[in-house]
């Protein structure tokens, strides 16, 4: 079973991490436009064999009437894809010189997803006047490679090979009066088998006040009919025909992709070492044996509820129930089914009556401390200090007799902690489990639980540093961790043993025959005795059913509402209906509901292109 859940966990994690990393990386930083413009803007770009481009930007910029250093050139690098992750094109500036071929003052930087080119004067002197700035730089990734679909899933008109380069950029914060691109391919096509795009305007416009074409075989020419405004750009589309450009290799895209996305590592390292982690420390020990033999009788010493959480290492409410009904058998108990009138139809209830001392009795500790809890007299409670103050004196003295099981409403649950407490440390101190399972889990759950919180408190932070995917990754990574944190507690070597014990135990009562039983009758293996722990393996209607026609009268702790039509198939249900009156009362709190206190595209298709689309693009400033 814990593989299919843990199976279950990576899906949900996988889908987890896309909703939350869907969101787009934060957009560049605004500046506001200046009183300087560029001329003009030619970029020369080189589609090599390898895919890879080679791009040379002339930018004739103008400082007559806003005096500058010189300019810093934006060209963002990141860029998101499908499923909330990113897509990253390498650039690596070759060189930066003037008109007369003299390097500019050069730095370059990486800022929120830019690329960043600061080019000034030697000296750093204010350039007045008309300036040149030729940038040539290279570029892996930015080529594109459509064979059957889209990246919107759709049909292509064709499968080619495809640049989408935003040649100018939209974030400029000057006008562009001229603005143009040359495309050189790595050797010549026909012009029909070459298609062409461009769009000019603000991002996401789809106006064409421009041209684009093929002078030649080997040369694609765009270029602007219009200026172009603050904020508005070139963009061109080049398709060529499939099998033109050699793409990157498999293996390559699949490191590129890691490398640019390597937060969708986190929560599969996460799982890994929450995995190795559960096999060392998390495993039950092995016994040489795994095979469940049917058992006829509980492991010696063991009370029904110590059973039900070494089978699955939690308390279930119908471990109380358990020994509620353990107790009434020993003959500390005497259990009535009390019928109610109601509006439409009777209402069943059931009365406990303590009809033996248990102070000085041989009782385990935490059946005492059940025992407390029940008959106990419930007060009200001001403060914390009262609770304790309460539990305390119920230790001291007995309060009542008898008491309906819908009483302990909104007061049984305060003593539902001790009762845990004591009842796990018995099975620690025996050395059926090496800590607490509660503990372990805790622990785990809470390491969990608190990333959670943090990286939710924090988010706006880890966002802006590292984007979406992380956020995303940190909650999935949190969920693994608080998932794994269910599986950590294991058994020692007895635990182990006596689990299997207890599986035999559970399949008998599971597969109990009347035939067989009538036999075990006589070898003194009662209804009675195993009753209790039918409850606690929730067989309960399983056993009692095996047992109708069999016996004829109710035991006699047991107290039917009415013994004319007695049946066990009728104490089945009574006991079920008690069952569930005690899950639903013990762990109810005032304000509460009950259960809380009980124990991971192309430029080409349609819609596709618009200006500032594809790669590239970015803008500048003055500095």
């Amino acid at each position: 079973m814990r593989p299919l859940i843990l199976k279950s966990l990576i899906s949900t994690s996988v889908v987890i991490a896309s909703l939350i990393a869907s969101a787009l990386p934060a957009s560049a930083e605004y500046y506001p436009p200046e009183n300087w413009e560029i001329t003009n803007f030619h970029s020369s770009i080189f589609i090599n064999e390898d895919s890879s481009l080679r791009i040379t930007e002339t930018i004739q910029a103008d400082f007559t009437n806003e005096r500058h250093h010189g300019i810093i050139r934006s060209i963002p690098y990141k860029y998101p894809a499908r499923f909330g992750t990113f897509k990253t094109i390498k650039i690596n500036l070759e060189k930066a010189v003037d008109g007369s071929n003299k390097e500019w003052d050069t730095s370059v930087s990486k800022k929120d997803g830019y690329y960043e080119i600061q080019m000034a004067t030697e000296d750093w002197n204010y350039l007045t006047g008309p300036a040149t700035f030729h940038l040539t730089y290279e570029v892996e990734r930015a080529m594109n490679f459509f064979t059957e679909e889209d990246d919107n899933g759709a049909p292509e008109f064709f499968t080619h090979d495809e640049l989408y380069w935003n040649a100018t950029g939209t974030e400029w914060v000057v006008p562009i009066k001229q603005a143009s691109a040359e495309i050189h391919l790595p050797h010549p096509i026909e012009k029909k088998d070459i298609n062409t795009l461009c769009y000019t305007g603000e991002f996401g416009s789809t106006n064409q006040d421009c041209r684009a074409y093929a002078s030649d075989s080997k040369t694609i020419q765009v270029t602007t009919r219009i200026p172009l405004e603050t904020s508005e750009g070139l963009t061109a589309i080049i398709a060529l025909p499939e099998g033109t450009i050699t793409p990157p290799t498999i293996t390559k895209q699949i490191l590129w992709f890691l490398a640019d996305n390597w937060p969708l590592l986190m929560p599969l390292l996460v799982f890994l070492a929450m995995f190795l982690l559960w096999m060392a420390k998390g495993r039950d020990p092995e016994v040489g044996n795994d095979t469940v033999i049917p058992h006829y009788k509980p492991p010696r010493g063991l009370r029904p509820t110590e059973c039900g959480i070494i089978i699955d290492e939690l308390i279930h409410p119908r471990d109380i129930t358990a020994t509620i009904i353990d107790l009434a058998v020993r003959g500390f108990i005497k259990i009535e089914e009390i019928k109610k009138k109601g509006i439409l139809k009777q209402k069943t209830d059931h009365k406990l009556t303590l009809i033996k001392d248990y102070k000085n009795a041989s009782l385990i500790e935490f059946e005492k401390k059940i025992l407390r809890a029940l008959f106990s007299e419930p007060k009200k409670i001001e403060n914390l200090s009262k609770l304790f103050s309460i539990l305390k004196k119920a230790d001291k003295k007995q309060e009542r007799k008898s008491v309906l099981i819908s009483e302990l409403k909104n007061s049984f649950y305060m003593h539902l902690p001790l009762i845990k407490k004591s009842v796990i440390e018995k099975l620690v101190k025996d050395g059926y489990f090496p800590s607490s399972p509660a503990k372990t889990r805790s622990q785990y759950m809470g390491f969990g639980f608190a990333t959670l919180m943090i990286t939710f408190y924090i988010g706006e932070i880890i966002f802006a540093e590292f984007g979406a995917l992380m956020v995303g990754a940190l909650v999935v990574s949190a969920f693994i961790v608080t998932a794994f944190g269910y599986f950590m507690p294991r058994k020692t070597h007895k635990g182990r043993e006596t689990y299997y014990v207890l599986k035999g135990l559970y399949e008998y009562i599971n597969t109990a025959e009347k035939d067989r039983l009538e036999f075990q009758e006589k070898a003194n293996i009662f209804f009675e005795k195993l009753l209790p722990y039918a409850a606690a393996f929730g067989l309960t209607k399983k056993w009692t059913k095996a047992f109708d026609k069999l016996i004829t009268q109710p035991p006699h702790w047991y107290h039917p509402a009415s013994r004319a039509h007695f049946s066990y198939l009728h104490f089945s249900n009574s006991l079920n209906s008690m069952n569930n009156r005690i899950t639903s009362n013990i762990v109810s709190r005032p304000g509460g509901k009950g259960g809380g206190a009980w124990s991971g595209g192309s430029g080409f298709s349609s819609g596709g292109g618009f200006s500032g689309g594809g790669f590239g693009g970015g803008g500048g400033r003055g500095i």
